[in-house]
């Protein structure tokens, strides 16, 4: 039996988890296969219990702990089908995956011997190969590697552009996915080339109602964001909230959330703050109030330390509890606590700019309400 053949995914997206479906294929194919070779019997006993550990670590979102199953069926895989079986390079390409989800730095390495398996099977100009150059390019990602990160991507956009065409959709979604990879990084003038290509064809090609699209103007108002670019980037992020919600996949996914959350930054910064608003209780609609977990502002920024504390070289933290009212906005702040130097002018200098954060305002039954006692510290250290 041809192991393996039919569960490889073709996708071009980065995320590319060999599916559960193709996993538990290669474990059925596999015990098939083998169920006459009674002298193997514990490897074939060993490789299943390895698969059923790691299988369920991964549906459980543990990739850490999967990887030592996933390296011991992969040695096993090879003892009993050799290195240049199908079986084997699936199960590579298996291992290096949970490396490289886990961010582990053996990824490149295993990702690398996974590609060269691949090529011996399928060939070197073969499009099973572009989720692997993906995940080469972000396994180094960051600005020690930059180089060769984008050599990655450029590399699984050429077998992109062979396999479906460099105008094509596959191919401007990949594009998309490596700018979003270099934007991790900020590296915004190389992923701008790659986002602004993406974003173009999606445009002319399924309008604003492409997930797709919404995360490429995302990261696009992202960068247009930090260089200053306050109309530019509050465009982007409009146009990344409308493409997830024309979308036919419907809730509120963490792309659209986030651009909610930046364009809060933006219309405070353009002195827009009832604009900012909207965006305030777009999100605590869109987010369940959970009191357990920290209550953070939307937008902030760092008190000006007082000058004649500064001079006289004294330190101090406040403590300021205050109401978050139905809009989002800061209200009643006081000092309840303080630490180190009692100086008003920390008082004043905290108050002041607890006044101009932000928040996405509680909702119950759903209608924004107050949120009372909300407390935050405000520290004044000199360096």
């Amino acid at each position: 039996m041809d192991i393996g053949s039919s569960s490889q995914p073709k996708t071009t997206f980065v995320s590319v988890l060999p599916s559960a479906l193709a996993a538990t294929l290669m474990l059925l194919c596999f015990t098939n296969w083998v169920s006459a070779a009674e002298d193997n019997d514990a490897k074939i006993e060993a490789y299943n219990e390895a698969y059923a550990s790691y299988k369920a670590l991964i549906e459980k979102g543990d990739f850490r702990q999967a990887i030592p199953e996933a390296e011991k069926a992969l040695e096993l895989g090879e003892e009993l089908f050799g290195e240049d079986h199908k079986n084997v390079a699936l199960l590579t390409d298996n291992y290096a995956y949970y490396l490289y989800k886990a961010g582990d730095d053996r990824a490149e390495k295993v990702l690398k011997l996974a590609v060269e398996r691949y090529e011996k099977l399928y060939g070197k100009e073969s499009p099973e190969l572009i989720p692997l150059f993906m995940n080469l390019g972000d396994s180094v990602g960051g600005r020690s590697h930059r180089y060769k990160q984008q050599k990655y991507l450029n590399k699984a956009l050429k077998l992109a552009e062979q396999a479906y065409s460099k105008g094509s959709i596959e191919y401007a979604k990949l594009s998309i996915e490596a700018g979003a990879q270099l934007a991790q990084y900020t590296q915004w003038r190389v992923a701008e080339k790659y986002l602004e290509y993406g974003y173009a064809v999606l445009s002319a090609e399924q309008g604003d109602s492409s997930q797709d699209l919404g995360r490429a103007a995302f990261f696009l108002g992202m960068s247009q964001f930090s260089r200053n670019n306050y109309d530019l980037s509050r465009d982007y992020f409009l146009t990344s909230i409308t493409a997830f919600q024309s979308s036919e996949e419907k809730g509120a996914h963490p792309v659209e959330l986030s651009s909610h959350a930046f364009l809060v930054q933006v219309y405070e910064k353009m002195k827009e703050r009832e604009l900012a608003t909207e965006h305030c209780l777009a999100i605590g609609r869109m987010t369940p109030y959970d009191s357990e977990q920290e209550y953070l502002p939307l937008y902030k920024f760092a008190p000006n330390y007082p000058r004649r504390a500064q001079e006289a070289g004294l330190q101090g933290g406040v403590l300021i509890e205050f109401i978050v009212d139905p809009s989002g906005f800061v209200r009643e702040p006081r000092v309840i606590q303080r630490k180190w130097s009692r100086s008003i002018d920390f008082d004043m200098a905290a108050i002041d700019t607890i006044l101009e954060w932000r928040y996405a305002p509680r909702f119950v039954d759903g209608k924004p309400v107050a949120t009372e006692n909300v407390r935050h510290w405000l520290t004044f250290k000199l360096e």
